[in-house]
């Protein structure tokens, strides 16, 4: 059994392993994590003839002995390089994920399979798959369930008194970057820290108990919501520094002009500057706004996970701003319309808004065309529906 120990931030600082068949003996320290000030891992210890030694120094991986750490490699968006001493000896280990961004296959770039991974919805892994023989410590297979880390916790093996690492086992816990997730039991171990927007629901719970239909990467996001239509429309709802969700939408107006500025926005007419805030995507999708009987309401919210632990740099920060900027300009139906305005947004966060799925030529002008490559351009997204 585990006895875990938290800082002051809540957030797991040791694990202790503790016998079950001799509960009087003391525990044995499996796991010490080390944070920054705004809650972010900066190392791991863990026993191993002394002290094993993870640092993190933003996508770089360190590991060995305190103080004689070495670079053991680099996360990349699509995977891991294994680091062996120079760039010409390393490797390219390539992530094949699913829809909820999960490690299902890795690849090294030699066309050699070295794991392939099942899961149960909840994240526990499935009896008979694995890590293929040979590399079972291979440090890119420390990477699963939604593509979060496994921690590098022990289990107490009662047989020969050892500690065991749980990865090689069966991982029981993950990191998610504010909480850490135990697929076993299915939930965080710590509170959600945005609890308050959901009320209706335990602050330990994950992703409302529909692992399969839905990802919970980091717990902030940004949301592209969606009309739909022979045109469609596109707005967007990012967060402020309040944890909010506001609304922003390039609407144009009512009234008659040049052709190329025609535009009746679904008849919405005003634009939406930021002037109305939501405590969820949810809390949107069911709002009076967005049940209208005057208006087509948003039937579908693509939800793009964020991070907006430093407000000022974020994602939610850039694309309101740039929102704010494109909804002000005059309206033009083939240079300045709703969805630009949108993908505008989405690229000065830095989030990906073509896929090569979608073909490279894509028309940028009409919503109901660029929605769906919004979809494709981000497989780690989730959809929200409007209820009937």
């Amino acid at each position: 059994c585990f006895e875990i120990r938290y800082n002051l931030l809540n957030l797991a600082a040791e694990v202790i392993g503790h016998d079950p068949e001799d509960t009087a003996a003391e525990g044995t320290l499996l796991c010490e994590t080390v944070y920054y000030a705004d809650g972010t891992r900066a190392g791991v210890k863990t026993p191993d003839d002394g002290y094993w030694t993870t640092r993190y120094i933003g996508s770089l991986i360190y590991e060995g002995e305190p103080g004689q750490e070495t670079l053991e490699g680099i996360i990349t968006d699509n995977g891991f390089i294994r680091w062996n001493g120079s760039a010409a000896n390393s490797r390219m280990q390539y992530f094949l994920r699913d829809h909820l961004g999960s490690v299902r296959v890795i690849a090294e770039d030699r066309h050699m399979v070295i794991s392939r991974t099942d899961y149960l919805p909840f994240g526990v892994r499935m009896s008979g798959d694995g890590l293929t023989a040979g590399n079972a410590t291979a440090r890119s297979s420390f990477f699963g369930f939604s593509g979060k880390e496994n921690e590098m916790w022990g289990d107490y093996d009662t047989a020969d008194g050892d500690i065991t690492p749980h990865w090689l086992k069966g991982e029981r816990y993950q990191h998610f970057g504010a909480r850490a997730y135990d697929p076993v039991s299915c939930i965080f171990m710590q509170v959600d820290p945005m609890a308050e927007k959901y009320y209706g629901m335990t602050p330990y719970g994950y992703c409302a108990g529909n692992p399969v239909g839905v990802c919970d990467p980091q717990g902030d996001t940004i949301v592209v919501l969606f009309t739909s239509g022979l045109i469609g429309h596109m707005a967007l709802l990012a967060q402020n520094e309040q944890g909010q969700y506001v609304l922003y939408s390039k609407n144009g107006n009512k009234t008659q002009g040049p052709s190329s500025e025609l535009i009746i926005a679904n008849g919405r007419g005003t634009d939406d500057m930021g002037e109305d805030s939501y405590a969820s995507p949810e809390a949107f999708m069911d709002s009076s706004k967005n049940n209208d009987s005057n208006l087509p309401p948003y039937e579908s919210a693509l939800v793009i996970p964020t991070d907006i632990s430093n407000y000022e740099t974020s994602p939610d920060k850039h694309a309101a701003e740039t929102m704010m900027e494109r909804v002000s300009a005059p309206y033009n139906l083939l240079t300045d319309n709703c969805a630009q305005a949108v993908v505008s947004a989405l690229e000065k966060a830095g989030i990906p808004t073509t896929s090569h799925r979608g073909g490279e030529n894509t028309p940028n002008v009409v919503p109901s065309m660029i929605y769906p490559n919004l979809i494709l351009a981000n497989p780690r997204a989730s959809i929200l529906h409007k209820q009937k």
